[in-house]
């Protein structure tokens, strides 16, 4: 696809107020600078686990931008108790018409240990905290607008990355039941559980394909997952062992050197290119790269019909909400 610089203005719509999770560092830090310097965009909100982190990320961006458009949200995305305050807070706020939903990690130590809603760590750092995050933010009546997109952060993982031994999702029935079971970790082996980068790209798969269902079910909104790609400098390795993180850094850093990954700007620009470009990116569509992790992007689904499936988009979306309504 073409450059932002290289498609007609017209295509283009500028979100007033954009909400990005995890933007105290890597794609979601970089996408908050990035959008700040683009006219129209008036208020960008921090969403971020750690007010510290948030409050110094907020003073960091305003230097870089010499703008004030950023306001701190207090949300960790792997509570469900947070997400809800957190949107509360923004009761007497202006309406959202941009949401990036960037938060993750790999799910430290142990990716399939269950939290308190009853799912992994692994899916509740990288996905059930944001269902009910747009749950509560379309009951509220806060994302709203013509140029309204939520903007999920996938991973190519999703698919399978076989020059990483990373297999692709194998489904028999794709039922809830099934999905159900991917997101408590009974799906998994024993070795494939203690595997982060699997259970991450499970969690993303199952977010892909809700992220599809809810672009069916909200057609005045568009949902689109973007993946980031292979990028240096992220903080989606932070839970791991140092060992791991030292070794998967080495990795990402070779890649990159023979054009296989690329830098944390060009990771945040894939989602602004979707957040604003709606000629050029579908709503319900999973866009990542065509080829390895890194260059031209396109839809997902060529690797993996799953993502196609209306069937197992739905399902995938009951699952989750299963879990949200046995916490509450």
């Amino acid at each position: 696809m073409a450059s932002l610089e290289e498609r007609a203005e017209s295509n283009l719509k500028i979100p007033s107020c954009v909400l990005i999770t995890g933007a105290n560092s890597g794609c979601g830090f970089d996408c908050a600078r990035q959008l700040a310097l683009i006219d129209g965009v008036n208020k960008i909100y921090l969403a971020c686990r750690s007010l510290e982190k948030s409050e110094s990320a907020k003073q960091q961006l305003e230097e870089l931008t010499n703008t004030s458009k950023f306001e701190v949200l207090a949300i960790d995305v792997s509570s469900l108790e947070s997400v809800r305050a957190g949107v509360e807070q923004l009761e007497n706020e202006p309406v959202i018409d941009g949401v990036v939903l960037n938060a993750g990690g790999a799910g430290g130590n142990v990716p399939s240990e269950l939290m308190s809603a009853g799912v992994t760590v692994s899916m509740a750092a990288n996905l059930l905290g944001h269902v009910l995050l747009i749950d509560e933010l379309i009951i509220a009546g806060k994302i709203a607008g013509k140029a309204a997109t939520v903007i999920y952060a996938g991973s190519e993982s999703a698919r399978g990355i076989p020059a990483m031994s990373l297999k692709p999702p194998n489904l028999e029935t794709g039922s809830v039941e099934e999905f159900i079971s991917i997101c408590d970790g009974s799906f998994f082996t024993e070795n494939e559980a203690k595997n982060p980068k699997y259970m991450g790209g499970h969690a993303k798969f199952v977010g892909a394909l809700w992220i599809s269902s809810m672009a069916r079910k909200h057609p005045e909104i568009r949902f689109i997952t973007v993946s980031p790609g292979a990028t240096t400098g992220t903080n989606a390795r932070r839970t791991l062992p140092w060992y791991k993180r030292a070794f998967v850094g080495a990795l990402v850093n070779l890649q990159s050197l023979v054009g296989l990954a690329h830098s944390v700007d060009i990771g945040a620009k894939r989602y602004i290119d979707a957040l604003l470009d709606h000629e050029n990116y579908q709503s319900g569509i999973f866009y990542g790269s065509k080829k390895g992790l890194s260059g031209e992007m396109g839809d997902q689904a060529v690797f993996l019909d799953y993502f196609a499936n209306g069937s197992f988009q739905d399902n995938a979306n009951e699952a989750l909400h299963n879990f949200i309504k046995t916490a509450d």
